[in-house]
Order: structure tokens, then sequence, then C-alpha cells
């Protein structure tokens, strides 16, 4: 079972889980989304579109599922130096 318990973890390592976990695509509209970290725990969602829903609002962004992708909207984070 995968764990979706997240602390500080970016939104680059966060979506290729998200993929496998559920067979699905998922693509940003801004590449600026990867640099997106987040704290959260969505371990008791079961549902890829209840975790995307908590992991969006952490971050200020949206999705929309088109064809067979889910594409991630949002202004997205800078990278911290």
């Amino acid at each position: 079972m995968e764990n979706f318990n997240y602390k500080d973890v970016p939104l680059s390592v966060i979506v290729p889980q998200l993929e496998k976990a559920y067979g699905a695509t998922i693509i940003y509209e801004n590449n600026n989304l990867d640099n997106c970290s987040i704290t959260a725990d969505v371990s008791h969602f079961k549902d890829l579109f209840a975790q995307l829903d908590v992991l969006c609002a952490a971050i200020g962004a949206s999705y929309q599922v088109k064809a067979d992708q889910v594409v991630l909207s949002g202004i997205g984070c800078k990278v911290s130096n």
C-alpha cells in the first residue's frame, strides 16, 4: 500500500507516485508547479480526485480531467535559494 503522507515533499515526487498508484496520467499547464512542496496526509482518501482536491488546495492549484489525462493548473512556486 502506498504512503500518501507528505512532509515538505515536492510535487515532482508526488505526481509520479499518484500516477503509479492510480494508473493515471497527470500533466502540468505550468511547470512551476513542480517546484511546490506539500505537507499533507491524504492517506485516508482512497480516491485520486479526493487526494488531488487536498493537494491542489495546499498549493493554490486546480485540476481538470481532459480526455484521458489529469491537467494541473496554477501559478506554481518559485525555487527557494
